[in-house]
């Protein structure tokens, strides 16, 4: 991997290459966790990538110091510094887990306009703060300051061209720009813009996008133009990054309705590096950033990238909607049946009940189906086994269910999926294969049990049900309740 400082040349091995993707793994899986960013520091410092190390600490150290500590001032001016050692695709790999809150900015700008004796400390603050902050948390500071809410100085939302244009040739950063261009005032975004525009700075990009939706015409002018110039692939990593803004503004009319985002998705697919950027945004910190590539790449991506693996890795994401997107182009006609069959099973076993039902679905398309939708007629999900019903007979269900809870040693799922199924398309009968389940020591598998004997026969097992009603777990109890307050179980007719 590219970038990150030292003194000698580094050569990676395939043991370390290994053990790096084991520990940015686990830094996506868990943001929050500080004992893998510590890992890692340690290990970047072994190879010798020190600027690497030191971009992680003063992330961390910005994540635990107080707004009004001037040790922020300081670790803004070393973030500065560091930012040009490390590159941009690394870097949204290990993405801060969310730090900005909207009245530490706020208390920042105020020291920064209010008290001149604290101005450098606090500038740097604001481009710290700015700077790491996610997609999310900065158009949350756009839609506030839009809106004039927050504890923002009267010297901000009062300030015009001349004083804004003072300021940013006094006090210059990215972060400073990005703030002027979400401003109230025209004149103050128009300095903001303009500094954006000048700067080569990555960071500027993000704040660059959200002018695309600006009321005033020739401040969107400018940031289309901005924008169409950074169509290089030297930005791509910062254009992979910044498509889930792109896409946010795509459906408004000011914003051109997706022009820009459909120029930016053709420019990232048609370029080898530029899907290259899009495999490691797939991998990022930031979930926005992470759904926005994958998306991208699942639906548009087509034959050059490498479609199973970025699939399986989707089905693993902790984010539903990436998930999702991944199920629908598994079950769909746009890939190989050799793919299909190597990743439905993973789709049967997943926890989003949405998935199985797709899975289901696709399962009753294909040949053979009802070797396969066996297993979905006891699934915990009512959606799940409805669907898989409606691919066989009732009377094929029953014996499905019958058979089921006539063995032993059954899972807890399967058990309860069987007594769940057996309660909606079984008959009176078939209440008694639940009743050797009423001692389970589980309180689910009671509490099934109870459903079960309420809608098959309540009034035959009327005597067992009362008995439940004073069961250890108020969830049995609750069912069993239930059950005897239905009007069936006043009657011994279903």
């Amino acid at each position: 991997m590219p970038g990150g400082g030292g003194s000698h040349p580094w050569q990676p091995d395939e043991r370390d290459v290994s053990i790096e993707q084991t520990i940015l793994d686990s830094i996506k899986r868990h943001p929050q966790d500080v004992a893998a960013r510590l890992v890692y520091e340690d290990f970047l410092e072994e190879r010798g990538e020190h600027a690497k190390a030191e971009f992680l600490r003063i992330q961390r150290a910005m994540g635990t110091a107080g707004i009004d500590d001037a040790k922020l001032a300081v670790l803004g001016k070393r973030l500065a510094e560091v930012l040009p050692q490390t590159d941009a695709l690394w870097r949204a790999l290990v993405a801060p887990p969310p730090m900005l809150r909207f009245d530490d900015l706020g208390r920042a700008v105020f020291d920064w306009l209010a008290e001149p004796i604290h101005v450098a400390a606090a500038v740097m603050r604001v481009n710290a703060l700015v700077q790491l902050a996610t997609i999310a948390q900065l158009t949350r500071v756009a839609d506030l300051l839009r809106a004039g809410r927050g504890d923002f100085p009267l010297a901000w939302t009062t300030m015009g061209f001349a004083e804004a244009e003072a300021r940013i040739r006094t006090f210059p950063g990215v972060g400073v720009a990005q703030l002027f261009s979400l401003h109230r005032n025209g004149y103050v975004r128009e300095v903001g813009l303009r500094a954006l525009v000048r700067t080569a700075d990555p960071g500027a990009l993000r704040a660059l996008v959200l002018r695309l939706d600006d009321v005033v015409p020739a401040l969107q002018v400018m940031a289309h133009d901005a924008i169409e110039a950074r169509l290089d692939v030297r930005h791509s990593v910062e254009l992979a990054c910044a498509l889930p803004l792109v896409e946010r503004l795509s459906s408004r009319l000011r914003a051109g309705r997706g022009a820009t985002l459909r120029t930016i998705q053709t420019f990232l697919l048609e370029d080898e590096r530029g899907r290259h950027a899009l495999l490691a945004a797939a991998k990022a910190v930031d979930p926005e950033v992470r759904r926005g590539a994958t998306i991208l790449l699942l639906r548009r991506g087509g034959t050059r990238v490498p479609l199973q693996a970025l699939l399986e890795a989707a089905l693993d994401d902790d984010d539903p909607s990436v998930v999702r997107c991944a199920t629908i182009e598994i079950t769909s006609s746009r890939v190989s049946a050799a793919i299909r069959d190597a990743l439905i099973d993973k789709l049967e076993a997943h926890g989003d009940p949405w998935v199985r039902r797709r899975a289901v679905l696709a399962r009753a398309r294909a040949g053979d189906a009802d070797r396969h939708l066996t297993r979905a007629l006891h699934d915990p999900r009512a959606i799940v086994r409805f669907t898989a019903r409606s691919k066989m007979s009732d009377p094929r269900s029953r014996e499905v269910y019958r058979a089921l809870l006539e063995r032993s040693g059954l899972r807890e799922r399967d058990l309860l999926g069987a007594l769940a199924g057996l309660a909606e398309v079984g008959l009176a009968e078939d209440a008694t294969l639940a009743v050797p389940w009423l001692v389970d020591a589980r309180p689910r598998v009671r509490a099934e049990v109870a459903r079960c004997l309420g809608m098959l026969a309540p009034a035959a097992h009327r005597e067992a049900l009362v008995t439940m009603t004073h069961d250890p777990s108020g969830r049995v109890r609750r069912e069993a309740t239930r059950a005897l307050a239905s009007r069936a179980a006043l009657s011994p007719s279903r």
